[in-house]
């Protein structure tokens, strides 16, 4: 299986409250998004936050990096894109659902019912949204 597609958002999410750290007080959080589809046709979602202030790196350098892998990784496997963009993780809640339906938990695991595949809601996607990237291995757009 091959990465066919990748979409790369930034969007704006007021948190519901404020989240307080040493280094600096959040109101919001400003993170990437990326959409995936296969070859098969199936799509992934992922996200990552960059905290200013934690270390050198920045929000800008974040998204650089993002559309840089993003452009190596389309047309390869799975094993081979990890190795090439590693993989990140990162949390914060935010006050407005990017999901179309809320998700569900339980005992600290996501539980999705047989066949059901998460949708982001497009309009409060848009309503958030700062920058977008897409990169194909068709053409970019």
């Amino acid at each position: 299986m091959k990465l066919q597609e990748l979409k790369l958002r930034t969007v704006r999410l007021p948190l519901i409250r404020p989240y307080v750290l040493s280094y600096r007080t959040f109101t919001e959080f400003e993170p990437i998004i990326v959409e995936v589809r296969d070859s098969d046709g199936r799509v992934g979602w992922e996200e990552g936050h960059i905290s200013p202030g934690s270390s050198r790196e920045t929000r800008e350098g974040g998204w650089a990096f993002c559309c840089e892998h993003a452009t190596a990784v389309v047309d390869k496997d799975t094993k081979e894109a990890k190795s090439i963009a590693g993989e990140f993780n990162g949390f914060l809640k935010p006050k407005a659902r990017l999901f179309a339906e809320p998700l569900r938990f339980a005992a600290g695991e996501l539980v999705l019912a047989a066949g059901y595949t998460p949708t982001i809601d497009a309009d409060v996607l848009a309503t958030h949204e700062l920058a977008r990237e897409r990169y194909s291995s068709r053409e970019k757009h």
